[in-house]
């Protein structure tokens, strides 16, 4: 996923309906969500990274989730 910088610590990918965003609240703590059709999927996530990597590995991993769960309920 090709992930853009917003600013100096905030960072978002687009793919299709899909927005994810990455950004750094803290010194240790990474905020990332994703959106489908600019609603939020998880909502104020509980689990917060302490690197940007893992920011981003995190909303990747909901992006594929979702969009395999919405394609397993199209068949």
């Amino acid at each position: 996923m090709k992930w853009k910088p917003k600013t100096g610590d905030d960072f978002t990918a687009k793919e299709g309906d899909y927005i994810l965003r990455a950004e750094q609240m803290d010194k240790k703590i990474w905020w990332w969500e994703v959106y489908y059709k600019n609603k939020p999927i998880m909502g104020h996530c509980h689990y917060q990274p302490k690197t940007e990597e893992q920011a981003k590995a995190f909303a990747e991993m909901v992006y594929l989730a979702h969009k395999m769960a919405l394609t397993q309920t199209k068949q």
